[in-house]
């Protein structure tokens, strides 16, 4: 299922990428090798920089930014039920491959309630009580191998309840729910290799991009 779209979760999502890019854009600068032109420098914050090297972080930083703001943007607003058969459908995505995803993101909510109930049980037993180092490292190999019988038992009744219900893998197969490509679906398709062409055209004009 797609996330709730509001601006409070993408904050939340967007905060990792932020702080690795810039870790990107001062390990860069710190650690970069000496600007073919030295009196070109940038001052900022009292400190002062080659512009070279200032160029090359802030772009690496954009890049790593640009990037997680269309993944972000897929995760938010996309579907992955509808998006798994709508890639059946359109681009005849295998069966075997497309129910296998579906069932592993409806089993991977579950394994987190399933660790739950598993640390509580442990808890009331009178385990996890060591709070050093090596308690914590212990404790989570007494939560993974039961978690991990847990969630084979569950592939395998998901399995069996496929293959009782007639799932063979056939690609000739009819849907319950079908989907279509819109003219909007297509327009989006067309608007961002455009958007590409168009920045990578203004950065060759403005001397940024070279073959």
């Amino acid at each position: 299922m797609a996330e709730t779209f509001h601006g409070k979760n993408i904050c939340y999502s967007f905060l990792p990428f932020t702080l690795f890019a810039f870790g990107m854009l001062w390990t860069t600068i710190m650690f970069a090798k000496g600007p073919e032109n030295p009196s070109e420098v940038v001052r900022l914050f009292g400190l002062q920089f080659s512009k070279e090297s200032f160029q090359t972080a802030c772009a690496l930083a954009l890049r790593i930014l640009s990037i997680a703001a269309l993944s972000l943007l897929f995760i938010f607003t996309t579907n992955i039920i509808h998006f798994i058969l709508s890639l059946m459908q359109q681009c005849k995505l295998s069966p075997k491959i497309a129910y296998g995803v579906l069932a592993g993101c409806r089993i991977l909510p579950m394994m987190k309630d399933e660790l739950k109930v598993i640390h509580v049980a442990q808890r009331i037993r009178g385990v996890n009580q060591d709070r050093s180092l090596r308690g914590k490292w212990l404790q989570y190999k007494r939560l993974a191998i039961p978690l991990l019988a847990s969630a084979i038992r569950k592939a395998e009744r998901t399995a069996i309840a496929m293959e009782s219900k007639g799932f063979t893998g056939s690609k000739n197969r009819t849907f319950y729910r079908t989907f279509h490509v819109s003219t909007t679906d297509w327009l989006l398709s067309l608007l961002i290799p455009a958007l590409f062409v168009v920045s990578a055209f203004l950065s060759w004009r403005l001397g940024y991009f070279t073959w």
